[in-house]
């Protein structure tokens, strides 16, 4: 028979191990709105200037890069917003409004670039769990080394600039 003050004490340790890691306490700003409020809220289309480039890894074909700019820190300190851009070897850029949770590790796109610079609706709106093991793992640099360091975000926007430019690669 296993005593009780064995049962209890497993049960507080895995009630403070579950309850250790920041929970999102404000909603989603981009929740229950329709696609014109939305866009209110995106910021403008990132410039060549203002992007940041991060390294991912050697077994990635594409650089990344986010626009300083574009960088939003929840009222809360437990998300982050940023304009990510995928520019592949020959040239080719992928663009998109992205939010991270941080006390969930998980990532949200808003919208996608379009070519003529504007923005489009993304298809799949979703909070993807943050997968460290994929090829392309810009996601999960940005959450375990620039944007949720410990699982939290930065205190303010300098900080995170800081963290960016830490990772830096140059836009080519």
């Amino acid at each position: 028979m296993i005593p009780v003050r064995l049962v209890a004490a497993v049960i507080v340790s895995a009630s403070a191990a579950c309850s250790s890691a920041p929970r999102i306490t404000a909603p989603d700003p981009f929740d229950g709105q329709t696609w014109e409020q939305q866009q209110q809220r995106i910021p403008p289309f990132p410039a060549r200037e203002n992007l940041a480039g991060f390294y991912v890894s050697p077994n990635t074909s594409f650089q990344f890069f986010v626009d300083r700019k574009s960088i939003a820190i929840a009222p809360d300190g437990t998300a982050v917003r940023y304009t990510l851009v995928a520019q592949s070897s020959s040239g080719a850029m992928n663009v998109s409004y992205e939010g991270m949770r941080c006390g969930t590790h998980d990532y949200r796109v808003y919208s996608l670039g379009r070519s003529d610079g504007m923005w489009a609706q993304s298809r799949n709106p979703a909070w993807t769990p943050i997968d460290p093991f994929q090829a392309n793992r810009a996601h999960a640099v940005l959450a375990e080394e620039v944007f949720c360091r410990g699982r939290v975000a930065p205190r303010n926007l300098d900080d995170a600039a800081k963290l960016l430019e830490r990772r830096g690669l140059p836009f080519r």
